[in-house]
């Protein structure tokens, strides 16, 4: 049977605010790359407008909010 790692619930309290401070560094970090990726997306207004100018389809803006119509 492997052994488990003790841990003390007798910690300094410096060693648990470094341990806060760290996972708040690492949640802020995750946040930011989730914004980048956010950014990263093209919006499908972005990409239909992008689509008619190089396809010189007609668009049926007649079509549901959820449909793309040509």
């Amino acid at each position: 049977v492997p052994q488990r790692p003790v841990v003390s619930l007798h910690c300094p309290a410096t060693a648990l605010r470094r341990e806060l401070e760290e996972l708040r560094e690492e949640s802020r970090r995750l946040e930011e790359d989730t914004e980048r990726e956010e950014d990263a997306v093209p919006s499908a207004a972005h990409v239909t407008q992008l689509y008619y100018k190089i396809s010189r389809i007609d668009w049926d803006y007649e079509a549901e909010p959820a449909q793309i119509k040509g």
